[in-house]
Formats: C-alpha cells, structure tokens, sequence
C-alpha cells in the first residue's frame, strides 16, 4: 500500500513536511467520503465505520512521520480558552432555558419534560468537564 502512495501521489512517506500531511490528509478525507457515501447509499452500515477507523489509523500514522511542529502551546491555550468560553455561555443559555421551561410547566405540565431533556444533559456535560479538567490537571 506504501509503495502504491508513494510511486501514485509521489510521496514520501518515511519523512513528510506539514504541506505534504495536509495534503494526504485531504486525499484520505475525500477518500473516506466516496466510501461513507456509497456504503450508506448502498445499505451497508458497518462498512463507514470501518471505513473511518481505517482512516483515523492512516493519519494516526502519517501525523507522527511529520518532522515540522503542527501545533505549539499557544493554539493550545486559546483553544482551551474558546472552549472554556463555548461551554460557559452554552451552559447559561441551556440553564436559563431549562429554568423557564420549568417555571412554566406549573401552569402548562408538558413542558416538564423538554425542560428536564435539556437540563439533565447539561448536568452531565458540567460533570464531565469537572472529571475531565480534574485527569489533566493531575497529568501536568
């Protein structure tokens, strides 16, 4: 299969600058949406599954043959940031609706339910946020 690449796409997959990764990965995306389209087209649902697992492997392979840095410490910290910022503004939004919905399920009762859909998921979400900021802060 490496032989195939490399003669087909004239790569090099020992040694990949990030321009070349990207590129491969473009090829393995646009790959993999020829192959969900038709297995679903098709009927056959356990082959997209298979299909991204294969390709999720692929770049897995390829991301560590890349000898350039793709990302440093400050695309970490503002994407921590922006999520930090996303997860805090959904969660006002969600529990303000929750709140509402539930304030007006006294007088109309079928909206008990919307309200509790929305709010014990965003629990959930606030939770594992907790559990997972509590595994990386141990890490370092």
């Amino acid at each position: 299969m490496q032989m195939m690449l490399e003669s087909f796409f004239n790569l090099n997959l020992n040694s990949m600058s990030q321009k070349r990764y990207l590129t491969c990965k473009l090829l393995t995306v646009m790959v993999l949406a020829v192959i969900v389209g038709a297995a679903v087209n098709l009927g056959h649902y356990f082959l997209p599954l298979l299909a991204m697992v294969a390709a999720w492997g692929f770049l897995y392979v390829l991301k560590g043959k890349v000898k350039a840095v793709l990302a440093d410490e400050r695309d970490y910290l503002t994407a921590g940031k922006a999520a930090r910022i996303s997860l805090t503004a959904y969660a006002l939004t969600m529990s303000l609706i929750g709140v509402v919905l539930m304030a007006l399920s006294q007088s109309e009762p079928s909206l008990e339910l919307p309200a509790l859909l929305i709010v014990y998921p965003l629990c959930g979400l606030i939770v594992l946020n907790a559990v997972l900021f509590k595994i990386y802060d141990k890490r370092g």
